[in-house]
C-alpha cells in the first residue's frame, strides 16, 4: 500500500515554537508564526469543571507558579496562574489558553494544529466528546488529532470524528498495525532515535506517514529526510534541515 499523500510541511512547531516562548502558549504559537511555521502541536487537557486548556504536563509545577494537578483544579484557578515567568521575565503574565482562546488565535493567524488529546484515566470520552464539540466548526484540513492514549484514538474514531488522526509510541512497539488499522490513522508518531529505515518503510507499506519527535538539530533533521520520514516536530523551527 502506498503511503497517504501528505498536508503538512517538514517542520511542526513543538508546543508552538518551545525554544523561544513558554510552551503551548500564545507567545510561543505567535513566535512559530514568526519563524515562518504553517503548522504546531499543542496539548489539551481537562480542568477539575471540564474546560478544557492548552497545557502539557498532569502537573502545574513546571511551567506555571501554581501548584497541583491540571484535573484537579478550576479554570479560573489555572487563569490566575503566570505561565510565563518561568521561561523569562519577558514572558511574564503569560497565561495558559483555553482550546477557545487557541482557535481564535490560530484561525487569526491561519495556523494549522496537530491537537495532541491528554487524558487521565477515565476521561477520555468526556475529553474526546468536549473537543470535537469545539471543533464542530473547523476546517477538516487544518487538524490533525493524536494521542498517547488508545482509548482516545478509538473513541475518537467510534465518534465519526471527521478530522485525520494520528497515534503517538513513545518507542517502536509491535502490534502498531492493528492499532493504525483500527483508528484508520493518517499518521503515527515516534521519538526520532527509533526510527530506521526498515522501520519507516513499514510504516509506510501500511499506508501511513511517519513523524518524528523532537528534532533540533539539522543532523538529525537530514538524517530522518533521507530515510523518507514525511515531517518532524522541533522546538526551534528555524533551526533544522529543509527536506525535499
Amino acid at each position: 500500500m502506498m503511503k497517504k499523500q501528505w498536508i503538512l510541511p517538514w517542520v511542526i512547531g513543538h508546543r508552538g515554537a518551545c525554544g523561544y516562548a513558554p510552551e503551548n502558549t500564545l507567545a510561543s504559537i505567535g513566535k512559530a508564526q514568526a519563524l515562518g511555521l504553517s503548522w504546531i502541536e499543542v496539548d489539551v487537557m481537562l480542568t477539575q469543571d471540564n474546560e478544557l486548556v492548552i497545557f502539557h504536563d498532569e502537573s502545574l509545577a513546571r511551567t506555571t507558579n501554581g501548584k497541583g494537578k491540571v484535573r484537579d483544579v478550576t479554570l479560573a484557578y489555572i487563569k490566575s496562574l503566570d505561565a510565563g515567568s518561568w521561561f523569562g521575565d519577558t514572558f511574564s503574565g503569560e497565561k495558559v489558553p483555553t482550546l477557545d482562546e487557541l482557535l481564535n488565535y490560530c484561525r487569526k493567524l491561519k495556523m494549522n494544529v496537530n491537537l495532541e488529546l491528554k487524558a487521565c484515566e477515565g476521561d477520555e470520552e468526556i475529553l474526546v466528546k468536549k473537543v470535537l464539540e469545539a471543533l464542530k466548526n473547523e476546517s477538516q484540513s487544518s487538524f490533525l488529532l493524536s494521542s498517547f492514549s488508545m482509548k482516545t484514538l478509538y473513541l475518537l474514531r467510534e465518534k465519526a470524528c471527521p478530522f485525520r488522526l494520528a497515534a503517538n509510541f513513545e518507542g517502536w512497539v509491535e502490534g502498531w498495525e492493528r492499532i493504525a488499522k483500527h483508528i484508520a490513522a493518517y499518521s503515527l508518531h515516534y521519538p526520532y532515535e527509533a526510527l530506521t529505515q526498515a522501520r519507516v518503510d513499514r510504516v509506510h507499506a501500511a499506508g501511513c506517514c511517519v513523524l518524528a519527535y523532537t528534532v533540533n538539530t539539522p543532523e538529525e533533521s537530514a538524517r530522518l529526510c533521507a530515510l523518507g520520514v514525511d515531517a518532524l516536530f522541533s522546538d526551534v523551527g528555524d533551526k533544522v534541515e529543509t527536506c525535499s
